[in-house]
């Protein structure tokens, strides 16, 4: 009996981390607006906004839900000072438009 027992349990430990061990983690991506015109920072690399359009593009469409069709990727948001802050809710709105709906503002 004791042996049936420690034997469920490792099947049961064995199939739970079978399931989550083979997903990728849900990538986080950190956007920063700064404050030149057309500057901001992705992941730390500077870029211009037809730049950070196309990595983001790329970022959701590597990330995207079959069945929802949005992105599993999570991206952080802000501004440095002096940033427009139009231009902040440019990029929320272009990650939007790309299904990035997962979206933190603030660092």
């Amino acid at each position: 009996m004791r042996t049936l027992l420690i034997v469920l349990v490792l099947a049961c430990s064995l199939a739970s981390t079978a399931c989550y061990g083979n997903r990728k983690p849900i990538p986080v991506v950190t956007v920063a607006v700064l404050a030149e015109d057309d500057a901001f920072q992705l992941n730390g690399q500077q870029m211009n906004g037809k730049q950070l359009a196309e990595e983001l593009r790329q970022i959701a469409q590597h990330n995207r839900r079959e069945k929802t069709d949005n992105s599993r990727a999570v991206v952080r948001i802000a501004s440095r000072p002096g940033a427009n802050y139009d231009r902040l809710r440019a990029v929320e709105e272009l990650c939007h438009s790309l299904g990035l709906d997962k979206i933190e503002k603030g660092m």
